[in-house]
């Protein structure tokens, strides 16, 4: 999971503000980025609850719900 949030970090988050910088009208790119900041904070958490209850299922019981 850290590695995950390591690419992350490295790559994807420099490139989302390089997209809203371009895209996004100055008047509300603060808006966006604050968004931006907090939704990315809301999906690692999400992530890290979600992650923690894959210890308790079997690997089995995962891949048939995929």
């Amino acid at each position: 999971m850290l590695i995950v949030s390591g690419w992350w970090l490295m790559l994807g988050l420099p490139t989302m503000f390089h997209i809203f910088a371009h895209t996004v009208p100055v008047e509300e790119r603060s808006r966006a980025f604050g968004y931006l900041v907090a939704l990315g904070s809301v999906g690692q958490t999400v992530a890290a609850v979600v992650s923690s209850c894959f210890d308790h299922i079997k690997i089995t019981v995962i891949i048939q719900l995929i």
